[in-house]
Parts: C-alpha cells; sequence; structure tokens
C-alpha cells in the first residue's frame, strides 16, 4: 500500500491546504513537497496585478469611470472599461461601461490581470491613468486537488484535531480527483496522508475440456488463474444450474457437485481442480452445468469467471440391421424382411428406431423409387422397454421391364430413446445399413423394330428432331421434309435391343417457327408409331418446340 505523508508550513492563512501530488498504481512510497493553499485580499492595487505565479482569481471591484478630465484631450466625456486577463500567454478582454461594481471569475486561472480607460467616440488608445482595481480575491499555491489515476481508490486523513469534521475521511474507489479536508483558520500546522489501496489480484476460470463424453473423458479439469502472485487467496468453485431444459446430476461427478475451494500461497497464480466424472450404465440426454468462482478472499473476480460445459452420454442403446432376404426376384410376390437388433448399451428404456429405404449410391445398378412399393421412404420402429428385435418388410414392384440387377439400402437413420424421445442422442450402431438386390423377371431383350411415322408444316427450312426410347437417345437429330398439307408423311425406322413393352418414345420438336400465319408456321406432327410390327396411330401435333412423350407396347 503506497502511502504519502507531509505537514503544513506556517504561513497557512485562510486555513486550507493542498498541493498536486501524483500516487502511482501499486508503486512504493511517494514523498512529495507540500505548500499551502493561501487566500488573498488586495485593497488597491492598482491598474494591473502580477504576482509572478499563477494564481485563480476570484473577484474585484472597478469604480465608475464617470466624467473626468482625460489628459491630452480637455473636456468631460463618458469613459469605457478594458478589462484584460493572460494566463499562458493568452489573454481574454471584455470591455464595458458600467463600473462602481463587483466583478467575480469563479477562480479563473490568471497570470497577469489589467484595468484599462479609455475615452468614448475618440481615437485615443487605452490608458491605465485612473483605472484601479480594488479589493482583489485571489488565491495563491498549488491549487486544492490531486490528481489520481483512474480506478485508483484513496484515503484521505487530517490528523488536527482543530480539524473541521472531514478527518478520516475514506473516498470511494475509482475517483480521479480529492478534494483536501479543510483546516480551522486558527490551525498552525496539521499532519496529513494519503494511502492508495492494495490492489488485489483478479481471479478467472476456465475449462480444458468443457464438453464431456462419458466413458472417454475421465475428468472434468477446470483452471483457476490470478493476476498476480501478491500475498495469498482463496476461492470458491461450485456447480450452477444453467437455464436448460437437460441438466446435469450430482451423480454425474465423483464430488456430486460439492463446492470446492481453491487456495492459493504467495507466488502461486494458477490452480487445476480435477474432477471425476462417473461412467454408469444407464441411459441419460446430454447434460448442461455451469462453473463459476465465488466468495473471493484476498482478490476480486474478473470478467471470465463462469464457464459453461457438458457431459454427453455413452449408453444409448447400440444397434445392427439385418436381412435374411438380401436377394429377391420381381414378380415372385416375395418381400425383402429388415430386422434392427438392440445389441448393447441399455436396454431396458423404451425408444423409436428409424430405418431409411434408399437407392444403394454406391452400386452399379441403383434401384429406383419405381422398383419399392410406396417407393422410397423411412420406417418407424417403436421398441418397448427390455424389447430387444423389431422387423418390417419392403415390398418389390413388378414390372416389364428388362432391367440389370439393382440394388437399394436399408440404413438404420436414428435413434430416439426415454427419458425424452424428442431430444437426438447419437446413434450408435454396430452394422448401420444393409444392402438388398431386386432381380429382373423381365424377358431378354432382343432387336426390334420402331417406326415413326411424321409430316410437317414446312416454313424457312424443314422441321428437325430427336428420338428417344425409354429416355435413350436413337441417333442424330433428323429432318422431316413431308409436307401434311400435301398428304404426304415419311417413315423412319430404327433397329433397337428392347423387350416387348410397355416402352415410352419420346418426340422432341427442335426448331419451331412462326409469323403470325398459317403460312409462315413451322409445325412438326407424329402421326403413327409402330414397334415390333404392331402400329399405334396418334396424328399429335407438335406447334411449339419442346418432348411430347407416347406409350407403346
Amino acid at each position: 500500500m503506497s502511502q504519502i505523508t507531509g505537514t503544513t508550513g506556517n504561513d497557512l492563512l485562510a486555513g486550507t491546504m493542498a498541493a498536486d501530488i501524483f500516487v502511482p498504481l501499486g508503486g512504493s512510497d511517494v514523498i512529495a513537497d507540500f505548500s499551502p493553499l493561501r487566500a488573498v485580499t488586495i485593497a488597491d492595487v492598482g491598474s494591473t496585478y502580477a504576482p509572478g505565479e499563477p494564481f485563480r482569481l476570484e473577484s474585484f471591484y472597478v469604480a465608475d469611470p464617470g466624467d473626468g478630465y482625460y489628459p491630452g484631450f480637455p473636456g468631460f466625456y463618458a469613459k469605457e472599461i478594458l478589462i484584460s486577463w493572460t494566463h499562458d500567454g493568452v489573454t481574454t478582454s471584455g470591455t464595458t461601461t458600467e463600473g462602481d461594481r463587483v466583478f467575480t471569475f469563479a477562480s479563473t486561472l490568471v497570470d497577469q490581470l489589467t484595468v484599462q480607460y479609455r475615452q468614448i467616440d475618440s481615437h485615443a488608445g487605452w490608458v491605465t491613468y485612473g483605472a484601479q482595481i480594488q479589493d482583489l480575491h485571489v488565491t495563491l499555491g498549488q491549487g486544492d486537488t490531486i490528481q489520481l489515476p483512474a480506478g485508483a481508490g484513496i484515503e484521505a486523513t487530517v490528523a488536527s484535531a482543530t480539524s473541521d469534521g472531514a478527518g478520516g475521511t475514506v473516498l470511494q474507489a475509482g475517483a480521479s480527483v480529492l478534494t483536501l479536508p479543510h483546516v480551522d483558520p486558527g490551525t498552525v500546522s496539521a499532519d496529513w496522508f494519503i494511502q492508495a489501496p492494495e490492489v488485489l489480484p483478479v481471479l478467472s476460470l476456465s475449462l480444458v475440456n468443457p464438453h464431456l463424453v462419458e466413458g472417454l473423458d475421465n475428468s472434468l479439469e477446470a483452471i483457476v488463474s490470478r493476476s498476480s502472485g501478491e500475498g495469498s487467496s482463496s476461492v470458491t468453485l461450485e456447480f450452477y444450474p444453467p437455464p436448460s431444459r437437460y441438466l446435469a446430476g450430482a451423480d454425474d461427478f465423483t464430488n456430486h457437485m460439492a463446492p470446492e475451494t481453491v487456495t492459493f500461497a504467495p507466488g502461486e497464480t494458477s490452480k487445476t481442480v480435477s474432477i471425476g466424472v462417473v461412467d454408469d450404465t444407464l441411459h441419460e440426454t446430454t447434460g448442461a452445468f455451469l462453473l463459476r468462482l465465488a466468495d473471493p478472499v484476498g482478490a476480486t473476480l474478473g470478467d471470465s469467471t463462469v464457464q459453461e460445459g457438458s457431459i454427453t452420454d455413452d449408453d444409448a442403446p447400440v444397434l445392427a440391421i439385418s436381412t435374411a432376404t438380401p436377394v429377391l426376384t420381381e414378380g415372385g410376390g416375395e418381400a425383402f424382411r429388415f430386422t434392427v437388433t438392440r445389441v448393447g448399451g441399455d436396454l431396458s428404456i423404451a425408444g423409436t428406431v428409424g430405418v431409411s429405404i434408399q437407392a444403394d449410391a454406391a452400386g452399379a445398378h441403383p434401384a429406383s423409387a419405381d422398383d419399392i412399393v410406396g417407393g422410397f421412404s423411412t420406417y418407424s420402429l417403436d421398441f418397448a422397454a427390455g424389447e430387444t428385435r423389431r422387423s418390417f418388410d419392403v415390398a418389390v414392384a413388378d414390372d416389364r421391364i428388362h432391367e440389370a440387377d439393382e440394388s437399394f439400402v436399408a440404413r438404420i437413420a436414428y435413434g430416439l430413446w426415454e427419458p425424452d424421445r424428442n431430444f437426438p442422442t447419437p446413434l450408435l450402431t454396430t452394422v448401420d445399413q444393409v444392402v438388398a438386390i431386386i432381380r429382373d423377371d423381365g424377358p431378354a431383350p432382343c432387336a426390334r423394330e420402331l417406326v415413326l411415322t411424321l409430316s410437317e408444316d414446312a416454313w424457312k427450312g424443314d422441321a428437325l428432331f430427336v428420338a428417344y426410347l425409354d429416355g435413350q437417345p436413337l441417333g442424330e437429330a433428323q429432318a422431316v421434309t413431308a409436307l401434311r398439307s400435301a398428304g404426304d408423311s415419311q417413315s423412319f425406322v430404327f433397329r433397337v435391343e428392347a423387350g416387348e413393352g410397355p416402352h415410352q418414345v419420346t418426340v422432341s420438336f427442335l426448331n419451331d417457327a412462326y409469323c403470325g400465319t398459317p403460312d409462315t408456321d413451322r409445325n412438326l406432327y407424329v402421326e403413327s408409331i409402330g414397334f415390333d410390327g404392331a402400329v399405334q396411330e396418334f396424328h399429335q401435333a407438335m406447334m411449339t418446340a419442346g418432348c411430347m412423350d407416347f406409350q407403346i407396347g
């Protein structure tokens, strides 16, 4: 603790004392020279007052200039008053015709004060003739404030028994300016001192591993730090419930969330507190907790004194999925049966498991949603407490299209368990998906003939098209030259490898054109489609560019 002491001199006139004293934060003892504060009243000064040191100007009196003889300018004329005061080389002034009054300056810091007169409405300059400063009140000395570092707490004491009651006054920490207490005018001297308070270390808290996994993390490591090793300190480390729905419990920690006292010996700045984590066999939701510092002794709390953490459970049921029918042929009336089994973890709780049926993205020929009755979807399986197996069936759609063997997967998507099925828990599996294969039962493809009969309305060029069978293009774009208006049509023959059907033929019209009249319009017409000798009539007009599908077979 820094302490500054001193004694006032014997020239204390008005009864106040002060000095400009700068107190270093946490510094060593500082001895300062003290100059008493002197309040001075002077009856007659003349036109200028400049004591050779700065002073605080309180008030003074100036007589009314009235009418009088002005040397060099005969006659009686009204006079004007100019008051000027200077500090640090800067002069400020003001004029008035009203004298015979007191001018008050409220402790303005001044180096020199001057009063001058001049004749109104003349070209004569300002003169000091006849100007008189009377009853001048000024304060001399170092001033009555002590400058301190921002945030420093201080204590001021006047030891004299004749002080005005301010002795022993303690000022609040954070004051940057202190006004010293007054001493009675009759006191010749008084002893006093200023104390800067002891700067206490600042405490902070951090967690090495705030997010714990039960069974993986054996302990919670909390680090309590203090900003300096001065003296000894202690603080309480305690658990505190966070504003969360899911909380860690006392049974999750070996100390049952009991508060711990952290003690610092002189020179120590960091302490690590290790709190054991309990690895039980019960399934629980992820629980949150708060750790905070409280009740410091010999130190103060900083900004980082509360930390949040959580414990994630490792006892959710462990799942596996399997199927006894990994390969089925479509059209046989059978269905894939999939079974989800709880093979580990807490088997005593109820819950829900979701299994997603989806394409086998890694397979050579992934099945599509059309190959599954009901398409790709997610099945929800409810497990009762203690129940370990649940099964469900997936039926295969039968079509007449010849296809390669196709595959899909049944994948465990989620598991929701008591005590709160709305709270997602880590998904623990030994086998998370199984692949199923669908074998085709359609006839083998053979070379077949596909005939498109088309016509056009031509304008500035012939209609262009591309044909597709079951989504596969049948060669490049071709032009239609037969005019429908002349009753003509044109056949395009394609040799295709395809089963009996049904099939989808797509015609893409590439270059529609229209200029507002029937004679300025290019259109394409699909008259008929023949497949493997069977012809279907359509006579379908394609008036704009785009694709049109036709079902055959």
